[in-house]
């Protein structure tokens, strides 16, 4: 994940890598009041698995690796066989897509909703601002 503090030429980054989801470097980064600009995820829906870059400010995917399929295996240039799989690969961005859009709208509801300045609190004490 990559964080951002300050406006142009003062702006500072925070480049945070390896798997572990309780990075220090990322938490006291956030406490210091940066912001997240870019993150690299994992997405999961059922059986299949995207690996993807989310740029914050736009919104915007970058680096979308598509689930393995049967269809991504497949040999040939049979026309049937290539349609299948760009047709495939077509659906599998489409849901990628909806299900980020899905995953957003939920944080919107949260975000407006009553169970915002709980779930704030819990987000507080992730960071270190506040003491559990």
């Amino acid at each position: 994940m990559m964080l951002e503090y300050g406006e142009g030429e003062n702006r500072e980054k925070l480049i945070c890598r390896g798997l572990m989801t309780e990075l220090q470097e990322a938490r006291t980064g956030l406490a210091m009041g940066k912001k997240l600009e870019q993150a690299r995820m994992l997405l999961t829906r059922g059986e299949y698995e995207w690996n993807l870059s989310f740029k914050a400010t736009l919104m915007e995917f970058r680096n979308v690796k598509p689930p393995k399929t049967m269809g991504s295996s497949e040999e040939g240039n049979d026309p049937e066989a290539v349609e299948g799989r760009l047709l495939e690969h077509v659906s599998l961005h489409e849901m990628v897509v909806r299900t980020v859009d899905h995953l957003f709208r939920m944080f919107l509801d949260l975000r407006i909703g009553p169970a915002w300045e709980p779930e704030l609190a819990r987000i507080r004490v992730w960071v270190g601002k506040a003491k559990a």
